[in-house]
């Protein structure tokens, strides 16, 4: 027992430290020859910046470097979901244009009724800065209800809605029928496949449950087949938008006494308090629903190395890279273990207990017995952690650094330690939620269920998450009668215009989430980065180049905006305000710009401790 213990105590730092270049190039190159035909290659970056993407071939301007990588975990944001409605597995819109028109203006007239029936309540804010946010986002609600009532009535708006009301060449505009939850949570989905990817890859371990056990704001869900839950017909406030999918009959689930217990795949779930976590998640930071999916998914996968199987292909699918039907969730079959010797993770799990071993090492009396590998199917001591070292391989490649260490502390922040604090209480609150929510989580994979781990999830989400915005099929379909020859586009304006005017500026609103890619978390950043990021309709996310890059030449993306939205100017942000922009980062920005800035400057003494990026 006290060798389990310290084992126990120990793997969370394990988990948390960054595989030499080494151990991990052979699964990132798997990665990238996936996605770029191994147009480019990872390496060390120098300059204390650890690893790097580099070109293995010339690129110009508009070349897409990378292709459209599967997301290794991500979610849409919760205001987000309350405007638009995408797949929660592959993030495609689903529906159709009528009803995306339809929710996006029932969202701004819920939103002002909510604000008005809170009448001066909103307005008793301890900080100024609050109080202008609230005022500008009033201000907006309020010029968007004056356009939605000067152009459409709300008898138009529930016509459109119910389909009632079909607008012109909207048939054009073709999306996925939405599948909903088996789990009967508010997630909906692109396909049946894609429901039932999901389930097997995360969901079944996230779905809160039936609309009136759901929390107020969960994951978002949708519907498969088998499992025990059956199948309904049915994403901060609003109906709840939970990325939920739905199970497989191999899951194996079943009721164990508590109307709100069930097993999946091995891992007793308790619906119930899912709700509580949701809830929690949803009144301080839905970060805490990313970190969710990447342990539910860590933890299968674990599960299913023990068993000796892999019925979660396309999750290592998707974990290779490998783009099968990914809009669809569709799969294909993977044949042997991800841990046997030669496979990508093989070099990581080695690595892994040999840190682990070197840990228990310095505690003396100790033992050191530890599996090689987790290819044995028997879950002796030793062998779920040399399973959970498999499944988290790919979560491994990102920086991490725990929440409440690595964030910048605000300039309006006075007190740095009670900050630093607040964000700790919150993580472990968050743990704490969802510790009864995953009692099989916590008893077979207890290192999952740290702070440290939890808290480092946050914190990696933090540094190396990448935007994902999806574009607006409403935007497609304006620009398709915007397109049309006279008379046609005349006759159709006369139907569609009003509804234009109605969502005025904001008709192209694109869904907007956060998500990380192994491979992707290895850009560096640059302030004149050579490449950038696009998301895409099929919900994928491809990179490409901003201008010609050399073979050999580090392919750069930019951390953080670079035309001055964050201040509201519209103007290149300043040395000074990009480096503060950086802070969350952890690094003073070093690329050409900002030597050059930084030279121009009036010169001051250096100061110490100041590190350079490390990807």
């Amino acid at each position: 027992m006290a060798a389990t213990n310290n084992i126990q105590r120990h793997l969370p730092s394990v988990l948390l430290q960054i595989p030499p270049l080494d151990v991990s190039r052979p699964y990132l190159q798997q990665i990238a020859r996936d996605v770029s035909n191994d147009n480019v290659r990872v390496q060390d970056a120098g300059s204390g910046k650890g690893k790097g993407i580099f070109a293995s071939k010339e690129f110009s301007e508009g070349d897409v470097i990378f292709g459209s990588a599967p997301w290794l975990v991500a979610m849409q944001h919760n205001e987000s979901s309350k405007e638009t409605t995408v797949c929660a597995h592959s993030h495609v819109f689903v529906g159709s244009v009528e009803q995306l028109i339809a929710k996006s203006l029932v969202n701004v007239i819920e939103s002002a009724a909510a604000l008005a029936a809170q009448g001066d309540h909103d307005k008793a804010r301890d900080s100024d800065d609050e109080d202008g946010v609230e005022d500008e986002e009033a201000e907006e609600l309020q010029q968007r209800m004056e356009l939605i009532n000067q152009h459409v009535s709300t008898a138009e708006i529930e016509q459109l809605q119910t389909g009632a009301l079909k607008l012109p060449l909207s048939e054009r505009m073709q999306l996925p029928e939405p599948i909903p939850c088996r789990g009967g949570c508010h997630a909906l989905y692109s396909s049946a496949a894609a429901e039932e990817a999901a389930w097997q890859q995360q969901h079944c371990l996230l779905c809160p449950g039936t609309p009136a056990a759901a929390p107020t704001a969960g994951p978002s869900s949708s519907s498969g087949a088998g499992g025990s839950s059956t199948r309904s017909a049915a994403s901060h406030h609003h109906p709840p938008h939970n990325p939920c999918g739905s199970g497989s009959a191999a899951a194996g689930s079943s009721h164990t006494g508590s109307a709100t217990l069930d097993c999946q795949y091995g891992l007793e779930v308790d619906r119930a308090s899912l709700g509580m976590f949701y809830d929690h998640a949803a009144r301080t930071n839905d970060i805490f629903v990313l970190v969710a999916k990447a342990v539910a998914m860590t933890a299968l996968r674990a599960m299913h190395i023990l068993q000796g199987h892999q019925p979660m292909q396309q999750q290592q699918q998707q974990h290779l890279g490998v783009r099968q039907e990914v809009q669809q969730g569709g799969s294909s079959a993977v044949s042997g273990s991800a841990g046997a010797p030669g496979s990508v993770s093989a070099g990581y799990v080695e690595w892994g207990l040999s840190q682990l071993k070197g840990s228990l090492q310095g505690d003396h009396g100790t033992s050191t017995s530890l599996p090689s590998s987790s290819s044995t199917a028997a879950c002796t001591p030793g062998m779920a952690e040399a399973a959970l070292l498999e499944a988290w391989m790919p979560l491994s490649m990102g920086w991490k650094r725990l929440w409440w260490e690595s964030v910048a502390v605000p300039e309006d922040v006075e007190d740095e330690q009670a900050f630093r604090q607040q964000l700790k209480e919150l993580t472990a609150e968050s743990l704490e939620l969802m510790k009864p929510a995953w009692p099989g989580v916590a008893a077979l994979f207890p290192a999952l269920m740290s702070m440290e781990v939890w808290g480092g999830l946050v914190g990696m989400f933090e540094l190396n998450n990448l935007a994902m915005a999806v574009p607006s099929p409403v935007e497609d379909y304006f620009l398709l009668v915007d397109g049309l020859p006279e008379p046609e586009k005349a006759a159709c304006q006369q139907s569609t215009q009003k509804w234009l005017d109605a969502l005025d500026k904001w008709y192209d609103v694109p869904a907007q989430g956060t998500g990380f890619m192994a491979l992707q978390s290895c850009a560096n950043h640059s302030c004149e980065p050579n490449a950038a990021t696009e998301g895409e309709g099929t919900g994928l996310t491809a990179v490409y180049a901003r201008r010609a890059i050399k073979e050999g030449e580090e392919i750069t993306i930019t951390y953080i905006e670079e035309d001055g939205d964050e201040d509201g100017t519209g103007k290149a942000l300043s040395f000074k305000q990009r480096q503060a922009a950086l802070r969350d980062y952890g690094f003073k920005c070093q690329c050409t710009l900002c030597l050059r800035d930084a030279a121009k400057a009036p010169k001051k003494p250096s100061r110490s401790g100041v590190k350079t990026g490390r990807r």
